[in-house]
């Protein structure tokens, strides 16, 4: 039992001292060099208590015997097995690794469990490989705690990697094809210091504020792309902005920040710099502006002065050369004198005339040059020529009730300007100038004038006065109006005055009558009539000789009376409409029940059922 003891004793000792024969080991520092043996596998018998362990630049590739090999070596931190052929993440790497280097290798997936036991790495260089967006896994440095540096420059990946160790601090993947950086793929890295993007593709990708996620970041490389703008919200604490070899034309007044230090503009299409937009650089301590196509003319003034105050950041100074105008080729911008930046007006050319109508105006404006930078914005004041026998040299010198709005440039948008609320057949002036120049430096140079055409509304001309128009058809419509109106006036008083007789004579004939009734009689002898008269207000009763009562005193209302015996009760004047009457012309009839006279009054007339011999007007027969 003793001597299997001291025989695994002297096994361990031995395995823990030996080193392998392709190797060469130092004890003392505990590394073991096994590179460029030409190794297919890890080799069998490292010491366990091997520190450091290099095998780059062997064909070693992913097999469980080299994974096994490996698994023993429990105090290993560092790893280097960069030019092999792994095609994938090793496995079941011992957990004490902090450093692992797995450059130019084939590797081209990463998967979920790739870190599950690394949780002390720190450190992974993935450079060179082949791992794309869709072989790395969004899980796969999940587990990855502690690591703060990662580089996989020269992969294939084309957008910034999401799911990224929030610990991370360092990252760089330049020399990828990489177009797009998204928000999503930024917003844990709060802890980045350094990234480096450069030699990409990116062009417009960098989406709205993704940089900005990136509180801690001090150091931006995005050198060799295709930027056009410099990306917007930069984040606050950047000191260091390398934005050479990219397609910049301009320099824009919100592209930089506060707190930068240093910034590398050269290499660039830069033509000229937007007033304003080197002012907020305190802390700026160099500058590269070299290698740029700048153009000398008036939008280059901002920065000859600017160049002036800060002379000795500017490591390049004498690099700073006028590309164009021809004229000044190839001379240096700290040669040039500021009253030689100019800009040439092109006359007559800035605007085109489209549609004119008698209402509106359709034009085209193409700028004043073609060398007009994309921050430069137009501007239109327009007016009525009010005044006789004046040119635009006066109405320019007045600028009084003018309209202003921004203009389209044909340069950068293919839209029409239109102006509209014309008054038509009115001579009008148009003038521009840039957002660089005040109202004051428009010259006649920049105007013209164009004339609102006569109003035509299917096919009707307009009837202009001094301070406006009325066409023919409105006044026509105007006249027919009053005509109406008239017209109606006059029969509403027509049927007032109808409408007025009718209630009159109704009144008349309704709150006027008399009522009458026999108070004895015979057939030979007729003795009286009573006769009630109600004259609109009270009744009047009187007694009336039958032989001498006037119906023309009772309002010319017929009075007939019905026959019947004196011992009978005097009828009533209803009763006695439709009763039998007598009549001076005509024969009695007494088997007759109705006899109705006729009056000789043209408003009210009544027939007689038997009798067609007329009433007259001189009283009542009975």
């Amino acid at each position: 039992m003793r001597l299997l003891k001291v025989l695994l004793l002297l096994t361990a000792a031995s395995y823990g001292s030996c080193c392998p024969r392709v190797c060469r080991c130092e004890s003392r520092r505990k590394v073991v060099y096994c590179h460029e043996r030409d190794l297919q596998y890890i080799p069998y018998g490292i010491p366990s208590d091997t520190v450091e362990l290099r095998l780059q630049g062997n064909r070693i590739i992913n097999s469980p015997s080299s994974m096994h090999n490996l698994r023993h070596l429990r105090h290993l931190r560092k790893l280097d097995l960069h030019r092999n052929k792994l095609t994938s993440f090793p496995k079941t790497l011992p957990r004490s690794l902090e450093q692992i280097d797995l450059n130019s290798n084939e590797i081209r997936f990463i998967g979920r469990d790739a870190f599950k036991f690394l949780t002390n790495l720190r450190e992974l260089n993935l450079d060179h490989n082949d791992i794309t967006n869709d072989g790395l896994s969004p899980t796969a440095f999940q587990n990855a705690t502690l690591l703060e540096t990662l580089t996989m420059n020269g992969n294939s990946l084309t957008s910034f990697p999401e799911m990224l160790p929030n610990t991370l601090r360092h990252f760089q993947v330049k020399k990828n094809q990489i177009e797009t950086v998204s928000s999503q793929s930024t917003l844990r890295l709060g802890k980045l210091v350094t990234l480096d993007l450069s030699q990409n593709v990116i062009s417009d990708g960098v989406e709205s504020g993704a940089l900005g996620f990136l509180q801690s970041l001090t150091s931006l490389n995005l050198r060799d792309n295709e930027l056009r703008h410099i990306p917007s919200v930069l984040p606050e604490n950047l000191e260091e902005l390398v934005l050479s070899r990219n397609s910049l034309r301009y320099l824009r007044r919100t592209s930089l920040n506060l707190g930068l230090q240093s910034v590398d503009l050269s290499f660039n299409q830069l033509e000229s710099v937007e007033p304003g937009a080197l002012d907020n650089l305190p802390k700026l301590l160099r500058i590269e502006l070299q290698g740029n196509p700048w153009r000398c003319d008036c939008y280059l003034t901002y920065l000859k002065k600017w160049l002036h105050s800060i002379r000795p950041i500017l490591s390049s100074e004498s690099n700073v050369r006028c590309s164009t105008p021809a004229k000044f080729s190839g001379v240096t911008l700290r040669a040039m004198d500021v009253e030689s930046l100019v800009c040439d007006v092109t006359e007559g050319s800035a605007f085109e005339l489209l549609n004119a109508t008698s209402m509106s105006f359709e034009f085209l404006f193409h700028g004043f040059r073609h060398s007009d930078p994309e921050y430069v914005s137009y501007f239109a004041f327009y007016g009525v020529l009010e005044c006789r026998n004046c040119s635009l040299r006066d109405v320019v010198a007045s600028q009084s009730a003018l309209s202003v709005m921004e203009l389209a440039s044909e340069q950068r948008l293919e839209t029409l300007n239109m102006v509209n609320g014309l008054q038509p057949e009115s001579t009008y002036v148009i003038c521009a100038r840039t957002s660089q120049q005040s109202m004051n430096d428009v010259t006649i140079k920049s105007c013209t004038s164009f004339r609102s055409t006569e109003a035509k509304i299917s096919g009707v001309s307009v009837v202009s006065g001094n301070r406006g128009t009325i066409p023919t058809w409105g006044i026509a419509c105007i006249g027919v109006l009053i005509f109406g109106i008239v017209v109606v006036v006059m029969l509403l008083l027509l049927w007032r005055r109808y409408t007025n007789q009718s209630k009159l004579s109704r009144r008349r004939y309704s709150t006027h009558y008399s009522k009458a009734s026999i108070v004895s009689r015979s057939m030979d002898n007729l003795h009286q009539v009573q006769i009630r008269q109600f004259n609109g207000r009270s009744f009047h009763q009187r007694t009336a000789s039958t032989t001498t009562l006037d119906a023309r005193k009772e309002f010319d209302v017929t009075i007939m009376v019905r026959g019947q015996d004196a011992t009978t009760s005097p009828p009533s004047l209803d009763s006695a409409m439709g009763a039998s009457s007598a009549c001076a012309t005509c024969s009695l009839n007494r088997n007759s029940d109705v006899m109705i006279a006729r009056h000789e009054d043209l408003r009210h007339s009544w027939y007689s059922a038997h009798c067609a011999t007329d009433l007259d007007d001189t009283g009542v027969y009975v």
